[in-house]
Parts: structure tokens; sequence; C-alpha cells
């Protein structure tokens, strides 16, 4: 018979004797508790065997309850202690706040008081877990009724913020084995979502209140500057709503923080829905508005984005506000240091564009790379490296900066990105390009259902300069193969992030506008 472990409890106190009911009421509730009656007695029963939690005195004869503290965490550094006090020094609450103590208790202390702190300390990840439990599959089920129904675009932002939201908080508890439920979830939601987008895309397209690449700017930055503010605008290359919200947190106790979305067009490629976003333009009007702007990528997308800059300044000064922007995009992080360095240079600049591309890096070279496969295995792992990575990186140092000096800033991201999991064969000749998400060339066809055909371009305010030429993007997580090999290219491209496709990952972006809190 498999006889569940009681909590070990030491309590150590010089009147432990008047102290018999408390533990008595312990021992009921399910907690083992070891009483001495000094601060030697302590320690020797530490060095004897392991214990979850010490209660322990403040005032006792022989070595008092700070310097027993001092010794218990020598030897079992991690132990959690309770101080119990007869005042309530303010020393003793830095040393909580501080981590030396887990909490305090002030005497006299009645039973419910003791429970309550050995719960806290002891129980808190049980019973966090049983909520979580129990709230996820309560919104599971909510919202796998909510995903049989037709959904508008704001319904499906919100389901995405829930649905990344709760990949954030599963993060923390893996073992509650939710992450295959989650993901099954994801890939029904990004399922039905590419439906509304073949229903709905083209309406989004003349629909000034949907906030779509071309828009982000005039919506997110001319009001600011309207107002008189400086502005840091910052493009993280490639990141999704689920990696943002792991950055979050880093900016709450500096930083007054407004949210909102917006939504990439299509292909979600850098040089599709970046430059929208520079020229606030869908990519058939740069081509017929700034031909010597547009570039014919030829299957390399990096081709498509040499004009940012050059974008960015038509689109700021057709604003009327007499501004003109400063534009950079470190691609080393020397780079970006030196950005960083010389900021005293351009702080009176009224708007700074900042381009940042380790994300984007990341996706591809995890690709390409075994050894990046192994260090981000999932899509947890990667949002634990994106924030490690920007709590020390260039750019998190130049907002710092920036805000300090009066700027507001804008972060955003271009397009995001999918895990894909099916491959899709398509047929198309040698002119078709490269993307591994979308494809577009001469009469290019897909074998499979998980693809959407764009037949007309130009509905789609995409450029049109060949006859017969079409777009193929691929639906939730499946991704394009040639016939030729198709099994052995599958294998390799099978779990890879990729972009370019239809799916709430690489559609519904975030946009956090930052004022540091004075």
């Amino acid at each position: 018979m498999n006889i569940e472990r009681k909590p070990q409890i030491l309590w150590a106190d010089d009147e432990i004797d008047l102290l018999e009911p408390h533990i008595r009421f312990l021992d009921q509730k399910g907690y083992h508790v070891v009483p001495v009656h000094s601060g030697e007695a302590a320690l020797e029963e530490i060095r004897k065997k392991d214990f979850d939690l010490v209660l322990l005195d403040e005032m006792m004869d022989g070595i008092d309850g700070l310097e027993t503290l001092e010794e218990i965490k020598k030897i079992y550094p991690g132990t959690p202690v309770v101080m119990v006090t007869k005042s309530e020094e303010e020393s003793l609450m830095e040393d909580a706040i501080g981590g030396h103590i887990s909490d305090y208790l002030t005497k006299p202390v009645n039973p419910s008081q003791i429970l309550m702190v050995c719960k806290k300390i002891l129980d808190h990840s049980d019973i966090v877990k049983k909520k979580i439990r129990s709230r996820y599959l309560e919104g599971f089920n909510l919202l796998s009724m909510r995903l049989i129904e037709a959904l508008s675009l704001d319904e499906w932002i919100k389901t995405h913020e829930q649905l990344s939201q709760w990949q954030i908080e599963l993060d923390k508890h893996p073992d509650l084995g939710f992450e295959e439920m989650l993901a099954d979830q994801r890939e029904t939601a990004n399922r039905e979502f590419a439906r509304t987008v073949e229903n709905e895309y083209i309406n989004w397209l003349d629909d000034d209140s949907i906030i779509l690449s071309p828009r982000v700017a005039s919506s997110a930055i001319k009001p600011i500057l309207q107002g008189g503010e400086k502005v840091l605008f910052v493009v993280v290359d490639c990141m999704r709503l689920d990696q943002w919200l792991t950055l979050e947190p880093i900016f709450y106790e500096d930083y007054s923080l407004k949210k909102s979305t917006h939504i990439s067009i299509l292909p979600t490629a850098t040089p599709y829905s970046r430059n929208a976003i520079f020229s606030g333009l869908f990519p058939a009007e740069i081509l017929q508005r700034y031909p010597q702007y547009y570039q014919d990528d030829s299957g390399n997308e990096s081709g498509l984005n040499q004009f940012e800059k050059e974008l960015l300044e038509l689109q700021v000064k057709q604003w009327n506000l007499g501004v003109k922007p400063k534009y950079f995009k470190p691609l080393q992080p020397t780079e970006g240091e030196r950005l960083l360095n010389n900021f005293g240079s351009i702080q009176h600049e009224k708007l700074i564009s900042v381009v940042v591309n380790f994300v984007d890096f990341v996706t591809h070279t995890r690709s390409e790379s075994k050894i990046v496969q192994e260090m981000v295995p999932d899509e947890s792992a990667y949002r634990s490296m994106i924030r490690t990575w920007f709590e020390g990186s260039w750019i998190y140092k130049l907002i710092q900066k920036s805000t300090q000096n009066g700027f507001t800033v804008i972060i955003t991201s271009d397009h995001g990105s999918i895990k894909v999991q099916r491959g899709e064969k398509v047929l198309g000749d040698r002119e078709t390009s490269a993307g591994i998400r979308y494809k577009h060339g001469r009469n290019i066809s897909s074998t499979g259902k998980n693809a959407m055909r764009i037949n007309d371009p130009a509905k789609y305010r995409l450029p049109v300069k060949n006859m017969n030429e079409n777009f193929l993007l691929a639906k939730s997580s499946a991704f394009f193969l040639y016939p030729n090999n198709f099994h052995k290219y599958e294998r390799m491209l099978k779990n890879t992030f990729q972009h370019g496709g239809i799916s709430l990952d690489e559609m519904v972006l975030p946009i956090a506008i930052l004022t540091g809190k004075s």
C-alpha cells in the first residue's frame, strides 16, 4: 500500500510546550511537526533529516532565531523558513521581501495563522495546479464550442489571445500534461481561422477600422507625433503574440503599457508585410507608385527589403508633420551596441525606427542547425530563449534609454511563424518562388486541400508582373514541397518554424505602446 508522505515541519521555540495544541492541529491537517526548544536543537535536527519547512522563534535563549536562520541557510539554503516574532519589525519585513525568510508571523499566533502559512508555502504549487487544471478544462470546453461557430475577426483575435495566454501559463506547469490538448485546439483554431480568411480577407482590405500592416504606422505612430511626443518604433522581425506575452512582464514595473493587435497582410512574409508597414501601402501599390523601390525577390526575401528607410520617409512626409525619421537595421549585435552608444547623437530626433532580426534569425537558423533544434526543441523553449536574449539585449537597453529621454516606445512585429507539420505537394515552373509557406509564379497549383489559391493577385493588392501569375498560401500547419523527393524534404522540414501562410500565429500580431513611469 502506498502511504502518502506527510510534509515535515521543524518548529523551534523556547516555549514549544505551550504550542502543543497548535502542533496537534497541524497533525490533524496532514503535517508532521518535530518540536524543539532551542536553536541548537533545531540545527541538530536539521543536520539529521530534511524538512519541508522551519518555523523559527526570533527570541530564544542561546542561539537566537536570526543566528539559527543563518546556520540553516548554510546547511540547506533552499529550505523555507518562517520567522515568528513578538513585534513587526521593519527589518523582518525587508528580510521576507529579500528572500532570506519565506514569511513571518507575529505572536501570539493562532492555529489558523500557522495552517495558512504552511499551506501557502508547502501546498501553494498543488493549489495553483488544481485551480489551473479546473480553469483550463472549463476554458477548453467553452473555446471548443466557440470554434464550431462562425467567428468575427475581433472574436478570432480574442481567441488567439486566450490560446497564447494559456501557452504562457502552461509553460510554468508542464507536468499538468495539457500541452497536447492545447496544441490540438490551436490546430483546430488555425484551420477554422483559415476558412474565415478565405471568405473575408478581401473585405478586410477595404475596411479602415481593421489595422492591417499598411495601417500600423498611421494608427500607432502618427497620433503620438501629432501630440508633440517623440517615438521609438521597434519592429521585431517574426515575433509572435505568445512570444511578446513572454516579454511583456519585463516592462510592468517601470512602464505604462497599452496593448492592441494588428493583422499581417498576405503573404505573411517579410518582403510583403514589413514593406507594407514602412510604406503604409499594399504591395501592389508600392510597385505602382514607387517602382524604383520595388525589387523582384527571385526566391530571396532579403531582396525586397532594401528600401524600408526610403519608404518610411515617404509615408511620414505625407503626414505633413515636418518629421524626417531616422531608420536603423542592425544585423549584428555589435551594430546594435554601436547604435546604443551613439544614442546621444539622435536623442533629439522625433522618430527613430529600428528593425530587430534576432527572432527571425533563430527561426531560420533552427531550420538548418541540429544544435539550435536541440536548444529550441519546442515553442516553450523558443519563448524562453527569446526572453533570456531580450533581457540582456541592446534593444532592451535602447528602449530604457529612450524612455528616460522622453520617447514613447512602440513595439510590434511584421509577421509571426508557425511550426509546420504536413507537407503539401505543389506544381510550378522554374520561376516559382522558393517559399515554404507561400509560392508565387505562373500557374502554380497544389494537389492537397491545405492551400489557398489566389488566381487574381490584383484583387488582393498583390503585385502582378507576368501573365497567368498566381499565389498559393499554406493554411494552418501545412507547408509546400515539390513531388520530387517529397518524403525526404518533408522529414527535413517537419517541425521547423516557417512563415508566409495563413494562421493565427502568423497573422495576429502585438502592438505595445510603452511610456516610462514618472
